[in-house]
């Protein structure tokens, strides 16, 4: 029974995302999609720590009998949170949530804000801790500045491969980088601490 609870939490964002998937096609929604090279950048960025988040989340459940829910919880809605942030990314699901709902689309980020700030107060001691709490300075810092940017600027613009990508997106990519660099620092100091670990008992 423990591993078929255990199989069903590990494979939880799968399920989850083919479920989204399903009613997203039968109710006929179509977000338009960016496709901009900063777009497909910052995404992979958020990817990078989401796919972490998972990561950790998967080593909590195996050792779920010397792990509480609450620390296992906490991964997996910061994967969760990371993966609807790069999604976000490649096809505009705030504005196209805003039009839907009637409501301007920076109260959905203000929405992804305030959770990700609830995640980061909850585990506050490992928040404010060295290394995590300057990326986290580097992320919100890169973020009002591509806010700021977009504003002053509007369609200026650097060239990065050949392409051409907008200050706005140039930041938010490495604002989506600091952002899971800090998730990173805060697995690894789990990892060896050995907070976070497997334990040797544990069979399938």
């Amino acid at each position: 029974m423990f591993q078929v609870y255990s199989l069903v939490r590990i494979f939880s964002l799968p399920i989850i995302l083919y479920s989204l998937f399903i009613i997203i096609r039968v109710k006929g929604f179509q977000p338009p999609m960016e496709g901009e090279l900063g777009d497909f950048i910052t995404a992979l960025n958020f990817l990078f720590g989401s796919f972490i988040s998972y990561f950790i989340f998967v080593l909590l459940t195996l050792n779920a009998k010397k792990t509480s829910t609450n620390k296992s919880l906490w991964w997996w809605l910061m994967c969760i949170l990371l993966a609807l942030l790069a999604f976000d990314e490649l096809y505009m699901i705030h504005e196209y949530l805003g039009s839907k709902l009637g409501i301007k689309d920076t109260l959905i980020f203000l929405f992804y804000g305030g959770l990700l700030g609830a995640l980061l107060v909850f585990n506050l001691k490992e928040t404010l801790s060295k290394n995590t709490f300057i990326f986290l300075i580097l992320f919100a810092l890169c973020s009002l500045s591509s806010q700021t940017a977009d504003y002053l600027y509007n369609e200026g613009v650097v060239v990065l491969l050949g392409r051409d990508i907008s200050y706005e997106q140039f930041l938010e990519s490495f604002g989506a980088l600091f952002l899971s660099c800090a998730v990173m620092t805060i697995a690894i100091r789990g990892l060896i601490n050995n907070t976070i670990s497997i334990s040797q008992k544990t069979t399938w």
